[in-house]
């Protein structure tokens, strides 16, 4: 199992150093507007397989490989509660199917400006200061077929956080936001496969 990634919301700190912690305390939210997927909502599989995870996280930067242990360890324990495979390929075969997934960092928006948001997310949320706007892309290829690829957008709003919660749902630290965006991406990507039946 291969891991390069960087912990994603690092401009998102930068995006606060200048914010008076008297006039603003930040907390973050993860978009409510894509479909949550729950684990209940995968079939079971009769004769799960292993498979071989690759993953990464980008920015403008490109890949950066600090913070391996924030998310890899929290998408490989995705991947293994789904139980649509019998756990993470330490060392895969030839016939390994192989899940790759990249998270990019695509920009940091504030509800100013919802032209520029993503149709899926979630504009001028109340009480959001700023969104980070994420691409998830990933690809399933198992043995013997051909690879099948799908992209999704999501977002952490960053908020203020005298201002309440959002919808029900308290208010996150980043790490937090970051893992529960992970694992809902992933839910949606195994989900989508598994109604396309790819998997």
């Amino acid at each position: 199992m291969k891991f390069n990634l960087v912990f994603p919301l690092s401009v998102v700190a930068g995006l606060l150093a200048g914010c008076s912690t008297q006039r603003f305390v930040a907390s973050y939210a993860v978009d409510p507007k894509p479909p949550r997927i729950d684990y209940s909502d995968l079939k079971p599989v009769s004769d799960p397989k292993q498979v071989a995870l690759v993953f990464d996280v980008q920015n403008e930067k490109g890949q950066f490989p600090q913070a391996t242990t924030q998310l890899g360890p929290k998408l490989a324990r995705v991947i293994e509660h789904s139980r649509l495979f019998a756990g993470i390929a330490k060392v895969p075969s030839a016939t390994t199917a192989k899940l790759q997934v990249t998270l990019r960092e695509m920009a940091i928006l504030s509800g100013d400006d919802p032209k520029k948001f993503p149709a899926a997310l979630t504009s001028n949320m109340p009480n959001s200061e700023a969104a980070v706007v994420y691409l998830f892309s990933a690809s399933f290829q198992a043995s013997g077929q051909s690879p099948v690829s799908k992209v999704y957008h999501h977002a952490i709003h960053v908020l203020n956080s005298k201002s309440g919660w959002i919808d029900n749902q308290p208010p996150m630290t980043a790490s937090q936001a970051t893992s529960a965006m992970l694992e809902q991406l992933t839910l949606s990507f195994l989900y989508d496969l598994q109604r396309e039946g790819k998997l």
